[in-house]
């Protein structure tokens, strides 16, 4: 990008040599759309020289032929380098391309007669790019699945060290373990790769791989296709990259719910702590986190806790009313109970909690968002009575849940419900209900 920059200073705007200099770099960058134009003004002065820069320059353009579907123009490029005295990397380089080429041009076993000789005799990076082209090209055909790629690869990973594609080949790699169900060794495999300290532009490219990464694990963990244990182990590890802002709080609030669900309320509440301390925003998603981290800790008798959460995540920005009214009465409530009122009397508000919730949650179960129904109804033991009868409005909080658990294919949430609260509904019709939603 500082080349794109500098090439494209005011002064050398108008002088066509400088455009082809600017294609190249652009088309480096990826930037095809860009780069074309520059080519189309500058091309014509790459004839004038030497055959090692030509080659270089010439690398990037090709690519640029081919992205933008100028194919004819690529091979005619590509055929007038082959006439020049040319050292053997350039030249294996060259071949390469011209594999691509005939890739892009439907000509795929000419183009894999070309990688596969180039696997067996030609310079150690282009080697081990010739296998990356194979390995993608079978994945294509659907010769291998994701797995198999993985393991050629990984095989051919001991000659990456020092290659100038080094990098491209791990990102390649990881992706593939990703692709391939294996998530973390993926993130193990960008961390790596950044432990080697690349240039800033490409630090921060493995970086956004690996955010992207583990918002997919937290997408996947919404959708019920990952357990919460599962999603704590990977928020340990790479805390980081569930960065500030409302989509990471969502992730770890959603986290410490079904921590909760599943009777890990010190975990949630760990996970609540750690996360309030890494960052300092005031804003709704922090006030959410507050709100549950004192109810878990109301639950676990810890009143200054959670008075202490209140405050510290009390919102400067404006916030849903319903969220503003919830932590209100309860900072209230707290206040009341340091008074010289019972625990009881802290539990009551406690357990008209389930009205608010279900309230909110019923408005998304009409509209079938079973998602926000669990994001609405918390985790249930910080709000639903710990013994007795329920009333009608946790009674009603508790099947919603349940109904969205069981639509979102969380059977063992379901089974978990059906156990610790059918046998303390009011009615035995409500009983059943909840236990046919368990059922196989």
């Amino acid at each position: 990008v500082d080349a794109v920059d500098r090439l494209s200073a005011a002064t050398l705007q108008a002088d066509d040599e400088t455009a082809l200099w600017r294609a190249a770099a652009r088309a480096a960058n990826g930037d095809w759309d860009a780069a074309l134009p520059d080519w189309q003004r500058g091309g014509d002065h790459l004839d004038a020289y030497p055959p090692a820069i030509r080659a270089a320059l010439a690398e990037h353009v090709v690519m640029l032929l081919l992205q933008t579907g100028r194919i004819e123009e690529a091979f005619a490029t590509i055929e007038q380098l082959s006439a020049l005295n040319l050292a053997p990397a350039v030249r294996d380089r060259l071949r390469l391309l011209e594999a691509t080429a005939l890739e892009r041009d439907g000509a795929v076993d000419e183009a894999r007669t070309i990688w596969k000789a180039l696997t067996e005799k030609a310079v150690p990076e282009v080697r081990s790019l010739a296998s990356l082209a194979l390995v993608e090209s079978d994945l294509a055909a659907d010769r291998i699945d994701e797995s198999a790629a993985v393991e050629r690869l990984a095989a051919d990973s001991v000659h990456w060290r020092g290659q100038r594609d080094e990098l491209d080949l791990w990102r390649r790699l990881a992706a593939l373990r990703h692709a391939s169900g294996q998530a973390q060794a993926a993130l193990a495999i960008l961390q790596e790769a950044l432990s080697r300290e690349p240039p800033p532009a490409t630090a921060a490219v493995l970086s956004g791989d690996r955010v992207k990464i583990v918002d997919t694990i937290f997408a996947e963990f919404a959708a019920g296709e990952r357990s919460a244990m599962s999603a704590l182990l990977v928020y340990r590890r790479f805390a980081e990259l569930v960065p500030p802002g409302p989509s990471g709080d969502a992730n770890v609030g959603l986290l410490a719910q079904r921590l909760a669900e599943i009777g890990l309320a010190e975990a949630a509440i760990d996970l609540l702590r750690e996360r309030l301390r890494y960052s300092d925003a005031r804003d709704q998603g922090r006030a959410t986190l507050g709100l549950t981290l004192a109810r878990l800790l109301v639950h676990n008798s810890e009143r200054q806790g959670a008075v202490e959460a209140l405050l510290d995540t009390a919102p400067i920005d404006d916030i849903d009313p319903e969220l503003a009214e919830a932590r209100r009465v309860l900072l209230t409530t707290l206040g009341r109970h340091g008074e010289g009122t019972t625990t009881g009397d802290l539990a009551a508000p406690m357990h008209n909690g389930p009205a608010t919730l279900r309230d909110r949650a019923r408005a998304a179960f009409v509209r079938e968002d079973w998602l926000a129904v669990l994001e609405a109804a918390g985790p249930l033991e910080s709000v639903v009575p710990p013994s007795g009868s329920l009333d009608r409005a946790a009674t009603e909080l508790v099947l919603m849940v349940a109904t969205a658990a069981r639509q979102r294919g969380d059977d063992a949430m379901v089974e978990r419900l059906a156990a610790r609260y059918a046998d303390r509904f009011m009615t035995s019709a409500d009983a059943d209900a909840l236990r046919l939603l368990a059922s196989p």
